[in-house]
């Protein structure tokens, strides 16, 4: 109905006595950054909520994206900082370069979504007065813990542990001493404690090699040295030898 109503109707072509179109994630978006940049200025705040699977994660960001892209500055003044990369990327390119990070971290296969998001987020995006984005801020929380030591048949860990061990370099495998040769014939995300639990099954949407290939980017995107990714991936490869 928004394909075929929605459009007529904000160009005032439809019909006028028609009942009200129901919530739409670009309509409420736009409210929100339209009554912010009202005479009074106030606030706004999107709840996004659901079921396993409902789609809180896309939409989350489609809100993102077209919040920011609202807000970008085009006289393309604004730059990041830290790394050379980082400091090509405006403000807005930097906010939703964190998201692939995010969810290697925090989101997981379950039996109902494959880029199911097991941890809460509040993100908090800063405007000045003339709707330029100037910032923003992440806060997460109820971080599913216990996925770290068990996950059900069908399921995985978090995603970073399986783009890890599938797409790491050769280089990578005998730094960390992720051994092929001690598996006896199993996969590595499969020979693993943390790892195996599930049976490792694959993602439909996108494989665990281009995953990792999108958080190093985003990594570096972010102004993160590569002494501070070799420190992060080390932790990560401990975990799989505690298990």
């Amino acid at each position: 109905s928004y394909r075929q109503e929605g459009l007529l109707r904000s160009q005032n072509l439809g019909d006028s006595n028609a009942k009200r179109l129901g919530p739409h994630v670009y309509s409420i978006a736009d409210r929100s950054y339209r009554q912010m940049m009202s005479e009074k200025r106030k606030s706004q705040s999107i709840l996004i909520s659901g079921e396993s699977g409902a789609g809180k994660t896309e939409t989350t960001k489609i809100v993102m994206l077209y919040l920011t892209t609202l807000g970008s500055n085009t006289s393309g003044s604004e730059e990041g900082g830290g790394s050379a990369e980082g400091e090509k990327l405006s403000i807005m390119e930097r906010v939703l370069q964190s998201n692939p990070i995010l969810e290697a971290f925090g989101n997981a296969k379950t039996l109902r979504n494959d880029n199911s998001s097991r941890f809460g987020k509040f993100i908090e995006l800063g405007f000045n007065r003339a709707g330029v984005l100037q910032g923003a801020k992440v806060q997460t929380y109820l971080l599913e813990k216990v996925r770290l030591g068990f996950h059900a048949s069908g399921e995985r860990n978090y995603h970073i542990f399986y783009q890890l061990l599938r797409g790491a370099s050769e280089e990578q495998h005998q730094k960390y001493c992720f051994h092929d040769g001690i598996t006896g014939g199993l996969e590595l995300a499969n020979f693993f404690h943390y790892t195996g639990q599930g049976g490792a099954p694959q993602l439909r949407e996108f494989t665990d090699e281009s995953g990792l290939k999108m958080t190093l980017k985003s990594m570096r995107s972010m102004g993160w040295s590569d002494d501070k990714i070799d420190q992060v991936l080390s932790i990560v490869a401990g975990i799989f030898h505690f298990g």
